[in-house]
């Protein structure tokens, strides 16, 4: 689906792509709980990617959808899924040394990122309105970090900012290389790429510990489950309301993720912190909507595409 496309039903899309933010975020707050039972990162990556695998298999099967790409393609495709598994253990690495809430809000800073990127390499046009939203979610990430100053550690605030790098590449690269493969399709043989090198290297390394209790396992299957969900909730918003409608719906995640945190978690929520991520919200879907309305940039939504 494009952005010329005429979504039949953008509301229920938009109500999608809200439920995929919320999965995503529900997923994310199950994280401490594994790490309380003994297990790591690299354990959290090898087992969405073995799990979500005959998920994704199962839904293209079920719409009957064919698997195969083009042979480009399909390298390239299997070569993102290995940067997306970097990118995954970059974010959840990051959860140990700083607040959830405040990688969340680092991490979705990757639309801006992309915009000077997209300058940078195509000379893309930085209009007033773009260049505000760039100020606005540098404005709010600065106000998050003063107020958790004290919780804050510099390895934590570089893989937050590895894993925004990471997933506004992933959208530059995907968009120019990929724009003709559907998504069910580019989802599976990434997660093929990304299982065919992580399960090796974490398995050999010694990487792979699993949860040694009952509840860390249940929340190492329930964040794959609620990754899995979220993804399917996301392809199908692509395709009832389209990729920007999409987008703008899936910014959610960064007020889910902020409010689970403060409720589940006990992180901290004050009126400086619920500015700081008000400004980095207002900036994702400002960019959004200049993007329907603008110069194309690169379509697609977080998510875990």
């Amino acid at each position: 689906m494009t952005e010329t496309d005429s979504p039949g039903r953008p509301w229920l899309g938009a109500a999608c792509g809200l439920a995929a933010a919320l999965c995503f975020s529900s997923g994310v707050m199950l994280s401490p709980t594994v790490y309380a039972a003994g297990s790591n990162a690299p354990t959290i990556v090898a087992a969405r990617l073995a799990l979500l695998l005959p998920v994704f298999l199962g839904y293209a099967w079920v719409a009957r959808q064919p698997i195969r790409l083009p042979l480009r393609a399909r390298l390239f495709a299997l070569a993102l899924g290995v940067v997306t598994a970097c990118q995954t253990l970059a974010i959840f690495t990051s959860y140990r040394y700083i607040p959830i809430s405040l990688a969340t809000l680092i991490e979705y800073t990757y639309p801006l990122l992309t915009l000077l990127a997209m300058r940078i390499l195509y000379g893309e046009a930085l209009t007033p309105g773009r260049l505000a939203a760039f100020a606005a979610a540098i404005a709010g990430v600065c106000l998050a970090l003063r107020v958790d100053f004290a919780e804050i550690h510099p390895i934590g605030l570089v893989l937050a900012v590895t894993s925004a790098l990471i997933v506004g590449g992933r959208l530059i690269a995907s968009s120019r290389f990929l724009r003709a493969s559907d998504p069910i399709r580019l989802l599976i043989h990434m997660q093929m790429g990304g299982l065919a090198v992580a399960l090796p290297l974490f398995g050999l390394t010694g990487r792979i510990v699993l949860p040694d209790a009952a509840t860390g396992i249940a929340a190492l299957l329930g964040m794959s489950a609620l990754s899995g969900i979220g993804t399917l909730l996301s392809l199908t918003a692509v395709r009832l309301a389209g990729p920007s409608r999409t987008a703008m719906a899936q910014t959610g995640e960064v007020v889910f993720t902020v409010a689970l945190a403060a409720l589940l978690l006990g992180e901290s929520l004050t009126p400086q912190k619920m500015l700081g991520a008000g400004l980095v919200l207002a900036a994702v879907l400002g960019l959004q909507f200049l993007r329907t309305t603008g110069p194309r940039a690169p379509q697609s939504g977080k998510g875990e595409a």
